[in-house]
């Protein structure tokens, strides 16, 4: 990794990646209140309550299901910090969110582009990437908070 003053650039595997420097700040974050329907920034995302009964999820990486009840408002959005950890959806045990991105080989650049969605200090949703398992719908599960990106 080399920096300027003006450009960053990142040697990573058998590529080099030249950026321009600013932009991400670690520090941002975003709340969401419960009665919020959508968001534009830092992300565009729809946001709805739905009655468990009945709901068949379709899945893709843009979209998640949470449920409801699990969740502490006011969700906030915020870049990762060094130590996170989250529960894998199908994992029993926690993760080191840095082990996370070594295993899906993400770039420095693109770790700084990833939002978390998370309920007080808990990383409920790597956005777009993967939901925490202790967040996930089950059978109990009364009202559901879907959320997709747009």
């Amino acid at each position: 990794f080399f920096q300027t003053e003006n450009h960053r650039l990142l040697k990573d595997r058998e590529f080099l990646i030249l950026k321009p420097n600013g932009g991400n700040s670690s520090e941002e974050e975003y709340f969401i209140k419960e009665a919020a329907s959508s968001i534009t920034q830092p992300i565009s995302m729809e946001m709805e309550k739905i009655d468990a009964t009945g709901f068949e999820l379709k899945g893709s990486p843009a979209t998640v299901a949470l449920d409801f009840d699990k969740l502490q408002f006011p969700l906030k959005l915020r870049r990762w910090k060094k130590g996170d950890k989250f529960v894998p959806l199908g994992m029993k045990g926690a993760k080191k969110l840095s082990d996370y991105f070594v295993d899906r080989k993400f770039s420095r650049f693109q770790k700084e582009q990833v939002w978390l969605l998370c309920s007080e200090d808990d990383i409920v949703w790597i956005v777009n990437e993967r939901l925490n398992d202790r967040y996930k719908l089950s059978n109990t599960t009364k009202t559901i908070y879907f959320a997709r990106l747009y």
